[in-house]
């Protein structure tokens, strides 16, 4: 009796400390599941059912797990492809942008294009009655040299001063005519929208030209404006090989930047302010400096 009742006493307190222990750790793997640690799993040295609670447990746990890594794997994939489909309508959309500024340009060019044919036409016969009208004044003072000993030396002299002009307006024709040309053959260009070849060009005459155009250009849009432009060019430099319609453009955006923030800082400023535009050139001997600077 004494021995059965301390086996029964034994059995007593082991029995609910290991149940006891198996139980703690079971709610322990439980709290740390629900805290979303799918890593954690219930060792039992025990061989009961609260071992083979244990490890179904873990199993089930580990399943947990693996269904997490996967479902995260999953959401990383569709982010990355939501990230390039955005990507994708991100330049479909500049794509887009730059299709609708190419045909604007595209059909600014047609009409700069059509605009310019029109002017050359009258133009040209402009230069070419010009080119004639020389060789007339030419050969009337020609004729007056040899009919002077016949006719009133006051009415020669007359007709000499008016001979005299009329070759220098005519002369004036021509130049403006020549420079008006090259203005519609750069508008052409720029409407064809060809870079065109490396060429020997004087960049005097090219940054001369394209000052006078960007001038000109924003007279155009304002009869206010005026600036002084103060132009400084080395005539000791030689032609260079550049491609000139592309040289020309810099040239040409950079002399409107120039006007415009002299202009602008003349109206806020008033009277008492000049805008002016320093244009410049200089030999290097082995290269070509050129200075556009303004007071803007």
């Amino acid at each position: 009796f004494a021995v059965s009742a301390a086996l029964a006493i034994g059995v007593g307190v082991v029995v609910p400390g290991q149940m006891s222990r198996g139980l703690n750790h079971l709610k322990d793997g439980a709290t740390s599941i629900g805290s979303g640690n799918l890593r954690h799993r219930i060792y039992l040295k025990s061989k009961d059912e609260l071992a083979d609670l244990a490890k179904a447990f873990n199993e089930m746990t580990g399943r947990l797990s693996a269904a997490h890594d996967l479902l995260t794997r999953v959401n990383e994939q569709e982010k990355k492809k939501s990230e390039e489909l955005e990507k994708a309508l991100d330049q479909l959309r500049k794509a887009q942008d730059q299709l609708v500024v190419q045909q604007k340009l595209a059909s600014l060019g047609s009409l700069t294009a059509g605009i310019a044919h029109e002017i050359k036409n009258p133009l040209n016969f402009v230069t070419n009655f010009a080119e004639v009208s020389v060789s007339l004044v030419n050969e009337l003072r020609e004729s007056t040299d040899q009919q002077s000993a016949q006719m009133d030396p006051k009415e020669l002299g007359n007709i000499r001063g008016i001979l005299n002009d009329l070759q220098q307006n005519v002369a004036k024709i021509q130049e403006h005519g020549k420079r008006a040309d090259g203005i519609v053959r750069n508008m052409l260009m720029h409407s064809r929208g060809h870079a065109g070849d490396h060429q020997p060009t004087n960049l005097n005459s090219l940054l001369a030209e394209y000052v006078k155009l960007a001038y000109h250009g924003m007279r155009a849009q304002n009869q206010d404006f005026n600036v002084t432009i103060q132009e400084h060019y080395d005539t000791t430099l030689e032609p260079i090989s550049v491609v000139a319609h592309d040289l020309g453009r810099v040239f040409l955006n950079i002399t409107n930047n120039a006007c415009y923030a002299a202009y602008e800082k003349k109206k806020k400023l008033g009277n008492g302010f000049s805008p002016t535009i320093w244009v410049r050139t200089k030999n290097l001997g082995s290269s070509a400096e050129i200075r556009i600077r303004d007071n803007g």
